[in-house]
This record gives C-alpha cells, structure tokens and sequence, in this order.
C-alpha cells in the first residue's frame, strides 16, 4: 500500500494480490485494503486467494459484493471459496495451486537454510498453528509424537518457540530447511505439509 502510494500509479500494469487467508473475515474483517481500494480496479487481480471459511457473515455481504466486483481478474486456490465469489458476484473465479507448489522442489531447495545445530534427520518437526490461537479449537494430544520421539532417541524440535543460535528468530528458508532435514514433520498447518512432501518427509497432518 504505501510502495504503491508513494510511486506513480502509471508505473505498474497490475497489483497482485494474494494468497493466504487475505479474504478471511476473522483476519481481514472485509478491510477495503485487502481488496486493493487504493488502485484503479484495472489494475487489481487476485491470485489464489484463500477465504479459508466455508461461509461469509451476512453482514459483510455488500462489503465483499463491493471489494470483490471491483477486481479485474479474481482466482482463488479453494473450490469453497469459488462458490463463495459466485454467489456473491455471479462469476465462478478460477481454482488455481496454492503458490508454494507453483516452484519445483530444486529451487527451495537451492535457497533453503539448514540450522547447523540441528543434524539431519535427527529430529522431529514440530509446528502447530493452533499454539497461537487465542481459543484452542483442537484438544489434540500429542503426547504420542513425544513418546516416538524418546522410543526413537530423536529431538523434538518446536518451531513455535526454536531460535537458532545468535538469531532472534527463524527466517523463511530457515524454518523450511528445519522441515527438510527432519525425521518426521507433525504440524496443522496447510503450508507445512504442502513442503513435508515436496521434500518427501514423513509427516503427520494433526486436525484444527
């Protein structure tokens, strides 16, 4: 928003919004925004947009109605979200991949960081969205993950809390590098799993 604001609108073709959770009315709250009122609705295009919900408020109905009508092209990356634009706008939008599988496996591999305190393979990768919910919606115990992580002499490594050494917190490649080298990856996060197999890591999807 302030990049665009502060440059010339006549130096961009488009702005591209997207992907994750940017259409969700628990995070966005229908913000005018989040559907790029501060550009010329020309140049305004969604890509794979998330809504993340499998209905919007009644209340918000007109606002999205407004924010969705005025892009020039809309795709979103679920089925349930497609249904959701048509209804309100009477165009069904596109289902296209989620971008984190639009790269092959050889580039996040190239640009990937392993955290040299951790050796490979010698852990478990722990990383659980719910453990910042402010209401738990899952009352998934996990205390079996921890007993295989003992019986197996592997390291539980809880990318919620692990800091790599001198570092205030993991950096992109970082946390997926963390994911690569692990023995096993457990999380309820849609994104960590999608790279628990593009690395082809044994994984366990837990319910959120």
């Amino acid at each position: 928003n302030s990049l665009y604001q502060e440059s010339s609108p006549e130096e961009f073709d488009h702005v591209v919004l997207g992907s994750d959770q940017v259409w969700n009315p628990a995070f966005t709250h229908a913000n005018p925004a989040w559907f790029l009122d501060f550009v010329p609705p020309e140049q305004r295009i969604a890509y794979a947009v998330s809504l993340g919900v499998p209905k919007l408020p009644p209340y918000l109905t007109k606002r999205y109605r407004r924010g969705l009508s005025s892009f020039k092209a809309i795709s979103v990356r679920e089925h349930q979200a497609a249904t959701i634009v048509e209804e309100i706008i009477g165009k069904r939008p596109q289902v296209v991949l989620d971008p984190t599988m639009l790269i092959g496996r050889d580039w996040w591999e190239q640009h990937m960081v392993r955290p040299t305190d951790l050796a490979p393979e010698n852990y478990v990768a722990k990383f659980m969205l719910s453990a910042g919910d402010s209401t738990r919606t899952s009352s998934v115990s996990l205390s079996d993950v921890h007993e295989f992580a003992t019986k197996s002499d592997l390291s539980l490594v809880d990318l919620d809390t692990y800091t790599p050494p001198d570092k205030v917190a993991l950096d992109p490649f970082e946390f997926i590098g963390v994911l690569k080298h692990s023995a096993l990856v457990v999380t309820d996060s849609f994104h960590t799993a999608v790279f628990a197999i593009l690395f082809h890591r044994p994984f366990l999807l837990v319910s959120r």
